[in-house]
């Protein structure tokens, strides 16, 4: 008798029986298939911290590239530099020597012409003369 009113029961009201055991069906199986493997959290932190440590490694590394490149891009500068400057020197010292040795053969040669020596001086040498009225 029992079993007849049970039956009777879900015979009845068989969408709500069918209704909790999908839920629970439900339930289950995403508890199963969403599980996710418990991890360590010590684990991951010290993951993250050797990333990091990795990271600032090859930062500093960078780091200390880019200042060993600036100072020899600073020394090859300077070496450049003393370079042209004594390029430039020597060419001064030459081109005076020059100079020197034209006004001297310009003396010898008009030095009894004081006007036409005055001329010649001056285009030598780049001054601008200024001749006396006559």
């Amino acid at each position: 008798m029992t079993l007849t009113i049970i039956w009777a029961w879900i015979k009845k009201h068989w969408r709500l029986l069918l209704a909790i055991v999908g839920t629970m069906f439900s339930v289950i199986g995403g508890l199963f298939l969403f599980k996710r493997q418990t991890t360590n959290v010590g684990d991951q932190i010290k993951a993250i911290n050797d990333a990091h440590a990795e990271e600032l490694k090859k930062i500093n590394d960078a780091r200390t590239q880019e200042q060993a490149q600036h100072v020899a891009n600073e020394k090859k500068l300077n070496d450049t530099l003393a370079a042209v400057q004594a390029q430039y020197d020597a060419s001064q010292k030459q081109l005076d020597d020059q100079k020197k040795a034209e006004v001297a053969q310009l003396v010898k040669k008009y030095g009894d012409k004081p006007d036409e020596l005055a001329k010649q001086l001056a285009a030598a040498t780049g001054f601008v003369v200024i001749m006396p009225e006559q």
